[in-house]
């Protein structure tokens, strides 16, 4: 990885966590956390229906003078909205993409991890993709399929420079051919 690649691909993080989870002579080529678009990306769905809720209420109890609680459902409208990109946080937190020299790891989960790994050698491809909203904020997601399944095996999701991280993870996949 070039020195630019290193300094943008992602935020530095933190392993002593998560070096029980390296073998014997295993090195961490990439660490990196999904960008922090993650948790707008996530929850934009719940903030938006909370907005059209709390409008809808608004434009019924101003034009129409319907009797509703207007500034109950706008204050469960807005919780719901607050709650959901909480929630978003600490799955965000939660999230670590590892590379070395062995395999590729996915950790998530905060109270309850989830953890996939899968060696190198079994990578068969990697599949950059991007959803509309990722490709107007320069995002990805790197998808890996193994020798045995043509599905992705697992997804490093909502990537900052996707493609410097996806020639990272190419090179990382020869060298260990």
């Amino acid at each position: 990885m070039s020195p630019s690649a290193e300094h943008n691909a992602a935020p530095a993080v933190d392993l002593p966590l998560h070096e029980e989870l390296l073998q014997d002579g295993e090195e961490v080529i990439l660490a990196i956390k999904p960008s922090g678009w993650f948790v707008l990306l996530v929850s934009w769905p719940v903030v938006v229906v909370a907005a059209l809720v709390a409008a809808g209420v608004y434009v019924a109890v101003e034009l129409f003078r319907a009797s509703l609680p207007q500034q109950t459902v706008l204050l469960v409208c807005l919780v719901v909205a607050f709650l959901r990109v909480a929630v978003a946080c600490f799955q965000w937190l939660g999230h670590l993409y590892l590379l070395t020299n062995l395999r590729v790891l996915r950790l998530r989960g905060v109270f309850r991890s989830d953890v996939f790994d899968c060696p190198l050698k079994r990578i068969r491809q990697t599949v950059l993709s991007a959803t509309f909203l990722e490709r107007l904020l320069g995002l990805g997601s790197l998808f890996f399929t193994t020798a045995e399944s043509d599905a992705p095996a697992a997804a490093w999701n909502c990537l900052s420079h996707p493609e410097e991280v996806r020639q990272t993870v190419e090179q990382a996949i020869r060298r260990a051919r």
